[in-house]
């Protein structure tokens, strides 16, 4: 505006009439244009509106340029904040555990045993609280004799069909997928298997001259514990005269109704060692005695 003054003080002198004319013809423009555009017009373009100084913005340094605060050794090491973290985040579960879980039972809904209009059984994995890479895998288990519309033969072909996945202990085809990020894509993939199957023990050629191959599954064999060691009555009664025949050895000991045989020969060994040495001393005597007895005769 001041700028503006000038050129026109300048232009058309001071005191001329058409300049005074031409000023207010623009400060009559410029106080319409201000009260359209609100106060904000006599801001410069390109910045941003004051915001106004209160309380909570009054001598606030920008925090990515301001200094750190002295540290005065009276807080804890990053590891013990580690721990508070995991500290706060078990409290949260056993929250859980005691508000939460509880209206759980509200969603119950009472077992339904498996029907013949369902042999396929899904096993979904649900990781609570993380996500797993593991979560989106999908298992489908049936029993090939419980498919319905299937003879025979043609259950016999989706055995030998299955190979490996097929488990003759259990009589159960167990197939997984986890190729797809959703558990609705992998249960669609295994649907569309299970269909190709069918359709090819139904239709495709009959395999009767294959033999089964069950080489892959092998029983486990469950250990327990035989009946003949378990503990009865009788048994516990053998163990209890077992171990009480000790206390019965030291006990005959020290009366002397029970005599050690190891000591016994100990002793007579002894003894026999002793009257073998008395009968050496005594011919030994008698040999130096022998010659002076002559003498005296002679």
């Amino acid at each position: 505006m001041e700028m503006y003054h000038d050129a026109v003080n300048h232009t058309l002198g001071p005191e001329s009439k058409r300049g005074r004319e031409m000023e207010a013809l623009v400060e009559s423009y410029i106080s319409e244009t201000k009260a359209e555009m609100g106060p904000d017009f006599s801001e410069k373009a390109g910045r941003l509106p004051r915001v106004p100084e209160d309380f909570s913005t009054m001598a606030d340094p920008d925090p990515e340029i301001a200094p750190d605060e002295e540290f005065k050794d009276d807080d804890i090491t990053s590891h013990a904040h580690g721990e508070l973290d995991q500290h706060r985040e078990m409290r949260e579960f056993m929250r859980l555990a005691s508000w939460e879980m509880p209206l759980l039972s509200n969603l119950a809904v009472p077992f339904e045993a498996p029907q013949a209009t369902t042999p396929l059984r899904w096993r979904y994995t649900t990781y609570f609280g993380t996500p797993h890479p593991a979560a989106n895998k999908v298992v489908l288990t049936f029993t090939p004799s419980s498919l319905p519309d299937l003879t025979p033969p043609q259950v016999a072909n989706l055995i030998k069909l299955a190979g490996s996945r097929f488990n003759p202990h259990t009589n159960t085809v167990k197939m997984s997928c986890e190729s797809y990020p959703s558990q609705a894509q992998n249960k669609r993939y295994l649907g569309d298997i299970l269909a190709k199957l069918i359709k090819e023990a139904k239709q495709g050629e009959q395999l009767d001259d294959i033999p089964y191959d069950f080489r892959h599954a092998r029983e486990k064999k469950n250990l327990r514990f035989p009946k003949e060691w378990r503990i009865t009555r009788e048994r516990r009664s053998e163990l209890d005269q077992k171990r009480g025949k000790p206390g019965q050895l030291a006990t005959g000991e020290s009366t002397g109704d029970i005599v050690d045989g190891i000591k016994m020969i100990e002793a007579s060994r002894h003894e026999a060692a002793n009257e073998m040495q008395k009968q050496l001393a005594t011919q030994a005597a008698m040999t130096k005695a022998g010659p002076a007895v002559k003498g005296r005769a002679r």
